[in-house]
């Protein structure tokens, strides 16, 4: 049987029997992979706690017959500590988890382990506005798999405008006109700038947090959208 090393994200863990764990990874090589962690749940275990939530792990697999491969030597390569001392970084790290795990079973997109990490590291980055995060994983995620809205022109396919406000029409992934709409131009100019660049940079341009957290409503209305 084929033994494989890669770095990997816990997506789910569940126990298996008296001792062990069936857990679930995002892989950065393999994609999604299911493996049988051989008494995870014993005092002491070694394997045990090279397979923490929020951590990236370093993880040698062992292929197995069936769809469960075994896990046979685990390390923790970063542990992102401080999202677990913040419930609403805990809140969106299990979001960002959650998406990540549904995504992977859908799409064979390789991306989407970068993705979480980078979301990860974002959460753990205590001088990061959590909603910043949080709009960067949603927006990040609908762009990955292609459903990220049209952030160039309007739903009558004109280009955006400068001076006018408008209403996500979510079915369209795009934008009317509309002299009530909440999202202005600042917030489309926010939207785009979290499509270009690392939460960390997004947040030291001026107005964007501002913005990402004015627009963040309609941003997760999108999102529920997209993945319901």
């Amino acid at each position: 049987m084929r033994r494989y090393r890669t770095s990997a994200i816990v997506l789910k863990r569940t126990n298996f029997g008296e001792a062990d764990r069936i857990v679930t990874f995002i892989t950065e090589q393999q994609g999604l992979v299911s493996a049988l962690v051989k008494s995870a749940r014993k005092q002491g275990n070694k394997l045990a706690g090279g397979i923490e939530l929020f951590s990236i792990c370093d993880i040698t697999f062992l292929e197995g017959k069936g769809e469960l491969d075994h896990v046979i030597s685990s390390r923790l390569e970063a542990h992102f500590q401080h999202i677990v001392s913040d419930y609403s970084r805990i809140e969106i790290g299990y979001e960002a988890v959650k998406q990540v795990a549904r995504a992977a079973r859908q799409f064979s997109e390789p991306g989407l382990y970068t993705l979480l990490k980078d979301t990860l590291s974002a959460l753990d980055d205590t001088d990061l506005p959590v909603p910043l995060s949080e709009a960067w994983f949603r927006l990040n995620l609908l762009a990955l798999l292609g459903q990220q809205p049209n952030l160039t022109h309007d739903a009558k396919n004109k280009k955006l405008a400068g001076d006018t406000n408008y209403t996500l029409l979510p079915d369209d992934g795009a934008f009317m006109p509309d002299e009530r709409g909440t999202i202005t131009p600042a917030h489309i100019k926010a939207w785009r700038v979290l499509l270009t660049t690392s939460a960390a940079r997004a947040a030291a341009i001026t107005g964007v947090p501002a913005a990402i957290e004015e627009s963040l409503p309609t941003l997760r209305h999108l999102f529920e959208y997209q993945f319901s």
